[in-house]
């Protein structure tokens, strides 16, 4: 994979395109600003921890296994943090660049879990889950949501 800012073409073609979008008369802006390209990360992203299941048949004799996959991503939150509605957006981004950075190694993505683990039940993580995205939410075992 190419280095972040991408290729030179591409950088010159983005250019193009925002000179076309500038020249647009101030009616078909509708009050849009049009930025130069920036960085969607400041820091490298990180993940806490990444298990790969190396043999499909060989079950991992933890609870928390039961919903792995093959790929599993894990962010941890200490005691005193908590589980955000935006670690879901951030932990589902990073899930959907680990399949693309790591192509050769994950063929699919419904091969990869994403698991959060916190000391607090994330209550509005929940809630937005649910109303926003529909899911199903369970209580599988005692202190856990699935």
């Amino acid at each position: 994979m190419g280095c972040a800012a991408g290729t030179t073409a591409q950088r010159q073609a983005a250019s193009g395109l925002r000179r076309k979008l500038r020249r647009q008369p101030p009616q078909a802006a509708c009050g849009a600003n049009f930025g130069d390209n920036r960085y969607a990360v400041v820091q490298p992203l990180r993940i806490d921890v990444v298990i790969v299941k190396k043999l499909k048949n060989v079950p991992i004799k933890k609870s928390i296994a039961a919903i792995f996959r093959k790929y599993n991503l894990i962010e941890y939150k200490s005691p005193s943090d908590y589980i955000s509605i935006e670690d879901f957006y951030k932990v589902h981004a990073y899930a959907c660049l680990y399949v693309i950075v790591e192509p050769r190694t994950v063929a699919d993505i419904a091969e990869l879990t994403i698991t959060f683990v916190g000391s607090h039940h994330p209550r509005k993580l929940v809630e937005h889950l649910v109303e926003v995205h529909h899911y199903a939410v369970e209580k599988p075992a005692w202190g856990s949501t699935v």
